[in-house]
């Protein structure tokens, strides 16, 4: 099964990956070379291409079986963030744990995992108003943590329902995953989503 995990995911890089790249690259020329009201058209494909290519590498990442310690989802969460916080001119403080532990995050637990945690940063750009946020990983009281916490302008109301990449959707993603999500909030105070989940090691898997 790993031996087949890691074949697609060098198959995806290979030829999905160069290929997306590749009609990125295109695009830009054809827009450089034309003013004309075309542009736009080939400004959007360059754009799209690189989309898909960010989404990708999310995929590939998920499925690839090198990436089932604890160490490569902290590694992959915080470039991640300091990536898309620094796109948005938004502070990026980051703090780990220092306590050492061969956790185990299978591919559906760390993909389910990270859609929530992008979610998470998402909400922030769009909605916080914020300048810094605050990101923290490690353990607490022997489960994962993984935190996100803005000095934006917060709200008083806790969400109730929503769309299921909404914050009503990351707990049910938790939930699923044995975990819990905590959402903190003040007006004027910030926010904090905090996601805990049960650490295995391979040993239980």
């Amino acid at each position: 099964m790993e031996l087949e995990r890691t074949r697609i995911c060098r198959d995806l890089h290979d030829e999905l990956g160069v290929g997306l790249t590749e009609i990125g690259l295109l695009g830009d020329l054809v827009s450089r070379r034309d003013s004309g009201s075309d542009k736009k058209y080939s400004d959007e494909i360059s754009a799209r291409a690189r989309d898909l290519v960010g989404s990708l590498d999310e995929i590939v990442w998920a499925i690839n079986p090198t990436k089932d310690t604890s160490a490569a989802l902290t590694d992959y969460f915080i470039r991640y963030a300091q990536n898309l916080l620094g796109n948005a001119n938004l502070r990026c403080r980051l703090e780990t744990g220092s306590a050492q532990l061969d956790g185990f995050f299978d591919a559906n637990v760390r993909h389910q995992l990270f859609l929530a945690y992008k979610e998470a940063l998402n909400n922030v750009i769009l909605h916080a108003h914020a300048t810094e946020v605050r990101i923290r990983v490690g353990l607490e009281a022997g489960q994962w943590l993984i935190a996100v916490e803005d000095n934006g302008c917060g709200f008083d109301k806790p969400a109730t329902q929503g769309s299921p990449d909404g914050m009503v959707g990351m707990r049910e993603r938790l939930a699923k995953l044995g975990g819990r999500c905590e959402i903190r909030s003040a007006p004027q105070q910030g926010t904090s989503v905090i996601f805990l989940l049960p650490v295995k090691t391979s040993s239980q898997n």
